[in-house]
């Protein structure tokens, strides 16, 4: 599923983490471990970034608050919402 706030985030953490925009390396390492670096960094920071939009978009389209067995069990739900594949 295409995700909005998932394009524009990789979009400007791409600009950002470009090299030289942000973080500016000496050139004694050269242009392909600069851009490894570069490349590490994006893969890291788009990771977390990724899985946190996840989770708050997920939260955002769950229209049921009783869909996960943790609020069935704590009793944050009404018995009754919670189905029987839920315990």
């Amino acid at each position: 599923m295409f995700n909005l706030a998932t394009f524009i985030s990789a979009f400007l953490l791409f600009v950002i983490l470009s090299p030289g925009t942000l973080i500016h390396l000496p050139k004694k390492y050269g242009k392909m471990k600069i851009a490894l670096i570069h490349a590490v960094i994006f893969s890291i920071l788009f990771s977390i970034i990724i899985n946190t939009i996840q989770k708050v978009t997920e939260g955002l389209y769950a229209g049921d608050p009783c869909t996960h067995d943790s609020q069935c069990e704590s009793g944050k739900c009404d018995e009754g919402k919670c189905g029987p594949e839920m315990h």
